[in-house]
């Protein structure tokens, strides 16, 4: 699962919780009581608490206002992945090691500001591509290592050439490619391959494939006579069934409705 950034808003609600991953708990508005098991937190704009994987911790917001931006850290995380790559630091390590409470520096507040602005009504594609943005920064403030944070940017920065990530889906239609084999391909590690798929796709790198698999299906559907049986097994389909479900999932349409309608 992607890890993400969010803006919640806390208002006067409190409880106890517990979470399979780590966050980041930054205060934006209002004041918000956190109750972690070494320390008590009391979080304002610009403070933020650390909750490491499986620690349960207690919120009481204070204020009708109160409204926190959250960063929930999944270990699986490609993105994070990369980032531990690039810094060759243990993420998780890192939240149980760190003193659980500090203060943003005062130029990182614009950046908080930034997130909650964009956060807002934001979609779930927004929000993602807005987490992978600002979680390396949020997380090079936290580890201070400001050495490599110039080598990280570098690293994201990148482009991937996604004209040749299409040519080798047009040359292998009912191949399944793994994403480890596409990395080695374009001479990346398979998890900063995969960020950067995320990052100029918006989608994983099977998906592109599959994206990739259906509008070559569409133009034989449109060009050919080849039943849709025989399609759905030159594009890797286990199945007529599962192909059509995917074809129509995708183009909105059944593969037969678009032959009609070519």
């Amino acid at each position: 699962m992607p890890s993400c950034i969010r803006h919640t808003v806390i208002a006067t609600a409190q409880g106890t919780h517990c979470h399979e991953y780590g966050q980041l708990l930054f205060g934006w508005q209002g004041q918000m009581d956190c109750e972690l098991p070494t320390t008590g937190v009391r979080l304002i704009r610009g403070n933020f608490a650390i909750s490491p994987q499986g620690m349960p911790h207690g919120f009481s917001g204070k204020n009708e206002d109160c409204a926190l931006i959250v960063v929930d850290l999944h270990h699986q995380d490609p993105l994070l992945q990369l980032i531990e790559e690039q810094t060759q630091t243990n993420l998780a390590e890192l939240l149980l090691n760190t003193p659980p409470q500090g203060k943003l520096a005062a130029d990182m507040l614009p950046l908080l500001e930034f997130a909650a602005k964009r956060l807002t009504n934001a979609t779930p594609t927004q929000q993602q591509r807005l987490s992978q943005q600002l979680l390396p920064m949020l997380l090079g403030e936290l580890v201070t290592m400001k050495e490599w944070a110039p080598n990280l940017r570098a690293t994201l920065q990148q482009r991937l050439d996604v004209s040749a990530l299409e040519h080798i889906a047009r040359q292998h239609p009912g191949d399944t490619i793994s994403n480890g084999t596409l990395a080695a391909y374009f001479n990346l590690s398979e998890s900063h391959f995969y960020a950067l798929c995320q990052q100029q796709l918006g989608c994983s790198p099977q998906k592109y494939l599959l994206r990739c698999r259906l509008q070559m299906a569409r133009e034989a559907l449109l060009n050919t006579s080849i039943p849709v049986a025989v399609l759905a097994s030159e594009f890797g389909f286990a199945s007529t069934s599962a192909f059509s479900r995917a074809y129509k999932k995708h183009m909105g349409v059944s593969p037969a409705q678009t032959r009609q309608g070519g």
